[in-house]
């Protein structure tokens, strides 16, 4: 896979963030801009390699169903759980999808164990999302959370970028501690993706 050159060149050649999704058995590499800078076709697996992980400043694991069909509630459980003992997974991406029926209480002590973080989505609490029911299964994350939380624009255009509107609203609903959102300041979301690391060696 020629994906890891191409990156670690982009990233030596230009100061800007980059990120990667999965679409379609597509590896398409997105700019801050949302311009697409690289695609690789024909990945036949779902889940990228350890050796392109571990190329990744911050890797975001999370289920679609563009790429993923919903399964059993132990079934969607043991994805999560999969992915958050991945030692380069940080961040379990939006949890919050009513369709992948899920365990809460066991991800969200998994995650504990391992340090690794939960998303807040704010394009989840949209009035427009089509993540069914968010809300409420939020509502049930950040109750259960004993773990850091960090809120995530899920921004698809530039407008969207730093958009924390929606969850911003829950947190203040709901009295979450500040002491347990990840990404209040970059010092302490350093801090806690480097104490992550420590668990998943």
């Amino acid at each position: 896979m020629e994906l890891c050159k191409f990156y670690q060149e982009q990233k030596e050649a230009e100061e800007e963030y980059y990120y990667l999704a999965i679409q379609n058995n597509k590896v398409v590499v997105y700019r801050a801009d949302g311009q697409t800078v690289y695609m690789e076709t024909d990945i036949p697996a779902q889940d990228l390699p350890d050796d392109v992980l571990a190329e990744m400043d911050i890797v975001i694991a999370s289920l679609h169903i563009g790429c993923l069909k919903p399964g059993s509630r132990e079934e969607n459980t043991s994805a999560y759980i999969g992915a958050i003992q991945n030692k380069h997974v940080d961040i379990i991406g939006h949890p919050d999808d009513t369709r992948y029926k899920i365990d809460y209480e066991t991800v969200i002590r998994t995650a504990k164990q391992y340090g690794t973080l939960i998303e807040l989505n704010n394009a989840s609490l949209s009035p427009d999302s089509f993540r069914r029911n968010a809300k409420d299964t939020d509502l049930l994350i950040l109750k259960l959370c004993s773990v850091p939380v960090i809120v995530g624009s899920d921004a698809h255009t530039e407008e969207d970028i730093l958009n924390f509107e929606y969850a911003d609203q829950l947190l203040v609903e709901t009295s979450f501690p500040v002491e347990l959102i990840a990404n209040t300041s970059a010092e302490k979301l350093h801090r806690l993706l480097a104490q992550r690391s420590s668990y998943k060696v």
